[in-house]
């Protein structure tokens, strides 16, 4: 995807002025007599704001969670919060992580859908949507 090559796992990286704004939140969900886990994410970014390194650090994050909890890993939603330009540079950055991330795809696969909200700085959810996988 132009403007956001995909950020792989141990690419992500930080500069010393720059605030990287990345939350996960896990739980346990009972399903069909199983514990799986849930995470959460909300990645937010300013105008100046390096996306692509935000986006990379949730890509680290992802694959702690699978590498941990594997096969019971049960769902994922992700809230990515700024300005529309930041929405649409979150965009491209998932869309180009979902279809070149194989090491991921039987997660996402398993998953059948990640829940996607893009939400405006001051809280208020613009658009929300689901992406769905065979």
């Amino acid at each position: 995807m132009p403007g956001c090559p995909v950020a792989t796992r141990g690419q992500a990286t930080r500069s010393q002025t720059q605030i990287i704004m990345v939350k996960a939140g896990r739980k346990t969900i009972p399903k069909d007599g199983r514990e799986l886990q849930s995470v959460d994410f909300t990645v937010s970014a300013n105008p100046g704001d390096d996306v692509q390194a935000q986006f990379g650090l949730m890509v680290d994050q992802i694959y702690q969670w699978h590498d941990q909890f594997g096969e019971t890993c049960g769902a994922l939603s992700i809230d990515f919060v700024g300005s529309p330009q930041i929405h649409e540079a979150f965009r491209a950055c998932l869309v180009a992580f979902i279809q070149q991330e194989d090491p991921l795809r039987p997660l996402f696969t398993r998953l059948g859908r990640v829940e996607v909200a893009f939400v405006s700085p001051d809280g208020e959810v613009l658009k929300e949507s689901e992406l769905k996988f065979d």
